[in-house]
């Protein structure tokens, strides 16, 4: 069964496709980006500067696993939605107001799950926010949202 072809993949791109539609006034669409950040810039893996231009949003999921019936292509995903800005460009109000409104895009399940159903071939049946949380890191504010997503790697519409 091709349901579970790619399924982090397809977590990752339905949220950062989900995000870029809202089109928040603070942050370009090209700086919302999905998979793991590499980290450093060029070839000095061990250096301390981000590949990743801020402000960014960046859309993961690195782990699922089996629900249900083994083989039958359900999934229960971790998503997690990290929002990096700079401390020294924005206030830790303005972050936290940002962060907000990002979240807010997840705690309306229905409409996460209506608008990460868009991707082809792709399907949540479910999407719960867990936690919230953040953090100042090198001068960066980071803002993260973990939601488990029930999903099928197939289009059942």
């Amino acid at each position: 069964m091709a349901s579970s072809n790619s399924i982090l993949l397809k977590v990752q791109q339905a949220a950062r496709n989900y995000v870029r539609a809202a089109a928040f006034t603070w942050i370009e669409s090209d700086s919302i980006q999905s998979g793991i950040s590499r980290g450093p810039a060029g070839d000095d893996l061990d250096a301390e500067q981000e590949s990743t231009a801020l402000p960014s949003i960046v859309c993961n999921c690195t782990s699922a696993e089996v629900v249900s019936v083994p083989n039958s292509g359900n999934w229960m995903a971790e998503l997690t939605v990290h929002l990096r800005e700079n401390a020294d460009d924005t206030t830790e109000d303005d972050h936290l107001d940002h962060a907000a409104a990002l979240n807010d895009l997840f705690n309306d399940r229905s409409a996460a799950e209506t608008g990460m159903n868009l991707l082809a071939d792709f399907t949540v049946l479910d999407l719960q926010a867990r936690s919230v949380n953040y953090e100042l890191i090198s001068r960066s504010w980071r803002s993260t949202l973990t939601a488990s997503v029930h999903c099928v790697g197939q289009d059942l519409t």
